[in-house]
């Protein structure tokens, strides 16, 4: 704000200095015609009203315009502010929103509960890596029930096989012992 309003004033006071440049050697040249032209009574110039009155009137035209010129500066200048101070209260804004957008880009809400992304990647992660060890952990238990129960199945298909030859043979005893009984009766 301080820069633009610097900035303001001295194109105004180039202006200024240019617009007089322009304008003084015009009233001094006038001035110096008007003294010229002027007679001389005793000690003092003797000037004709009429002279006189358009030097009034250039003086006055001048005046005039540089008040409109300062006037109009003076205007521009305080739109200029204006400008600024709206624009400053834009900057602000923007900055407040901007401030907002990196939050609500970071941050968001899970279960309710306002997380950034770095930790909500972290307890996915934690999350995927808990249930990895799980899996594994549910893999490493079934293979080896998988592998104690085909190692008790194959026992117990000894174990039936032995059964039935041990009971194939008592039959067969018995079988022998009855024919035995038998014969022994007969005789």
């Amino acid at each position: 704000m301080f820069k633009n309003t610097l900035f303001l004033l001295l194109i105004l006071s180039g202006w200024l200095v240019q617009v007089h440049a322009q304008e003084t050697p015009d009233l001094e040249n006038q001035f110096e015609d008007f003294y010229r032209a002027s007679s001389n009574y005793q000690e003092y110039k003797v000037v004709k009203r009429a002279d006189l009155i358009d030097f009034k009137n250039n003086v006055l035209d001048t005046v005039t315009t540089y008040r409109e010129a300062v006037t109009q500066l003076q205007s521009e200048i305080e739109s200029q502010q204006i400008e600024n101070e709206i624009l400053s209260k834009q900057h602000d804004e923007v900055k407040t929103s901007l401030t907002t957008a990196q939050q609500n880009r970071d941050n968001f809400s899970f279960l309710g509960i306002q997380i950034s992304k770095s930790v909500y990647s972290l307890i996915v992660w934690g999350i995927i890596c808990a249930l990895a060890i799980a899996l594994s952990l549910y893999v490493y238990k079934y293979n080896n029930s998988n592998s104690t129960t085909r190692d008790a199945q194959g026992k117990l298909q000894e174990t039936e096989d032995e059964f039935a030859s041990y009971k194939q043979r008592a039959m067969e005893r018995e079988q022998k012992l009855k024919r035995q009984l038998l014969d022994e009766q007969k005789k």
